[in-house]
Protein backbone atom coordinates (compact mmCIF):
# COMPACT_ATOMS: atom_id res chain seq x y z
CA UNK A 1 0.00 0.00 0.00
CA UNK A 2 0.63 3.78 -0.12
CA UNK A 3 2.47 4.70 3.64
CA UNK A 4 2.32 8.72 2.09
CA UNK A 5 -1.86 8.48 2.32
CA UNK A 6 -3.02 10.68 4.91
CA UNK A 7 -6.33 8.82 5.53
CA UNK A 8 -8.58 11.37 4.11
CA UNK A 9 -8.13 10.48 0.19
CA UNK A 10 -4.80 13.37 0.36
CA UNK A 11 -1.25 12.95 0.83
CA UNK A 12 0.85 13.56 3.86
CA UNK A 13 2.33 16.58 2.12
CA UNK A 14 -1.39 18.19 1.36
CA UNK A 15 -0.22 18.26 -2.35
CA UNK A 16 -4.27 17.34 -3.33
CA UNK A 17 -5.30 20.69 -2.30
CA UNK A 18 -3.29 22.08 -5.35
CA UNK A 19 -4.94 19.97 -7.75
CA UNK A 20 -8.22 20.52 -6.57
CA UNK A 21 -8.06 24.02 -6.60
CA UNK A 22 -6.74 24.06 -10.61
CA UNK A 23 -9.63 21.17 -11.10
CA UNK A 24 -12.68 23.70 -9.49
CA UNK A 25 -13.10 25.92 -12.39
CA UNK A 26 -13.22 22.90 -14.46
CA UNK A 27 -15.73 21.00 -12.33
CA UNK A 28 -18.20 24.08 -11.84
CA UNK A 29 -18.28 24.73 -15.87
CA UNK A 30 -18.88 21.22 -16.25
CA UNK A 31 -21.68 21.06 -13.54
CA UNK A 32 -23.12 24.44 -14.86
CA UNK A 33 -22.67 23.05 -18.77
CA UNK A 34 -22.06 26.66 -19.08
CA UNK A 35 -19.00 28.22 -20.70
CA UNK A 36 -16.38 29.47 -17.84
CA UNK A 37 -17.61 32.75 -17.94
CA UNK A 38 -20.96 32.61 -17.52
CA UNK A 39 -20.50 30.67 -13.91
CA UNK A 40 -20.74 33.57 -12.06
CA UNK A 41 -24.13 33.99 -13.43
CA UNK A 42 -25.21 30.21 -13.76
CA UNK A 43 -24.31 29.28 -10.00
CA UNK A 44 -25.80 30.14 -7.53
CA UNK A 45 -28.52 28.50 -9.31
CA UNK A 46 -31.55 31.04 -10.11
CA UNK A 47 -34.67 28.75 -11.14
CA UNK A 48 -35.62 30.86 -14.10
CA UNK A 49 -31.85 30.82 -15.48
CA UNK A 50 -31.02 29.08 -18.33
CA UNK A 51 -27.42 29.13 -20.34
CA UNK A 52 -29.29 31.14 -23.05
CA UNK A 53 -30.44 33.84 -20.58
CA UNK A 54 -26.60 33.79 -18.58
CA UNK A 55 -25.16 34.24 -22.19
CA UNK A 56 -27.46 36.92 -22.66
CA UNK A 57 -26.86 38.28 -19.63
CA UNK A 58 -23.50 38.42 -20.38
CA UNK A 59 -23.33 40.19 -23.46
CA UNK A 60 -25.46 42.62 -21.93
CA UNK A 61 -22.30 43.37 -19.41
CA UNK A 62 -23.74 41.75 -16.59
CA UNK A 63 -20.67 39.34 -14.84
CA UNK A 64 -22.48 37.69 -11.58
CA UNK A 65 -25.65 37.75 -9.95
CA UNK A 66 -25.12 40.55 -7.88
CA UNK A 67 -24.92 42.75 -10.95
CA UNK A 68 -28.85 41.73 -11.39
CA UNK A 69 -29.83 43.68 -8.17
CA UNK A 70 -28.79 47.26 -9.72
CA UNK A 71 -31.14 46.64 -12.82
CA UNK A 72 -34.55 48.15 -13.40
CA UNK A 73 -36.66 44.98 -14.88
CA UNK A 74 -37.74 47.50 -17.85
CA UNK A 75 -34.44 48.14 -18.45
CA UNK A 76 -32.69 44.15 -18.07
CA UNK A 77 -35.96 43.11 -20.52
CA UNK A 78 -34.90 44.89 -23.28
CA UNK A 79 -31.24 43.86 -22.68
CA UNK A 80 -32.37 40.27 -22.71
CA UNK A 81 -34.17 41.15 -25.89
CA UNK A 82 -31.52 42.70 -27.66
CA UNK A 83 -28.88 39.74 -26.71
CA UNK A 84 -31.25 36.86 -27.53
CA UNK A 85 -32.21 35.13 -30.81
CA UNK A 86 -35.57 34.90 -31.84
CA UNK A 87 -36.88 37.93 -29.20
CA UNK A 88 -39.18 39.40 -32.00
CA UNK A 89 -42.59 39.65 -30.44
CA UNK A 90 -41.59 38.64 -27.18
CA UNK A 91 -41.60 41.42 -24.99
CA UNK A 92 -43.89 40.36 -22.42
CA UNK A 93 -41.82 37.42 -22.13
CA UNK A 94 -38.80 39.33 -21.40
CA UNK A 95 -40.57 41.30 -18.69
CA UNK A 96 -41.59 38.68 -16.82
CA UNK A 97 -38.01 36.90 -17.10
CA UNK A 98 -36.14 39.97 -15.83
CA UNK A 99 -39.04 40.61 -12.94
CA UNK A 100 -37.92 36.85 -11.96
CA UNK A 101 -34.43 37.32 -12.36
CA UNK A 102 -34.53 40.28 -10.11
CA UNK A 103 -36.73 38.47 -7.57
CA UNK A 104 -34.78 35.07 -7.46
CA UNK A 105 -31.26 37.18 -6.89
CA UNK A 106 -32.01 39.23 -3.99
CA UNK A 107 -33.82 35.80 -2.57
CA UNK A 108 -30.67 33.82 -3.06
CA UNK A 109 -28.07 36.55 -2.20
CA UNK A 110 -30.45 37.80 0.88
CA UNK A 111 -30.22 33.49 1.70
CA UNK A 112 -26.14 33.58 1.36
CA UNK A 113 -25.75 36.90 3.17
CA UNK A 114 -27.82 35.13 6.45
CA UNK A 115 -25.44 32.02 6.02
CA UNK A 116 -22.13 33.79 5.71
CA UNK A 117 -23.73 36.18 8.90
CA UNK A 118 -24.62 32.81 10.40
CA UNK A 119 -20.98 31.08 9.95
CA UNK A 120 -19.74 34.39 10.79
CA UNK A 121 -21.01 34.47 14.06
CA UNK A 122 -20.20 30.94 14.69
CA UNK A 123 -16.87 31.69 13.93
CA UNK A 124 -17.03 34.44 16.37
CA UNK A 125 -18.58 32.20 19.72
CA UNK A 126 -21.61 33.26 19.09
Amino acid sequence: GDDRRDGRGGHRDGSWWMLRELVKPLRDRLKANVRQELVPLYEPRLKAMTPHLAGALFSAGYRQVDDLLAAKPSTLSGQLAQHMRGATGRGAYFRAIARTLIEEAREVLALQHELDSGEATEADGG
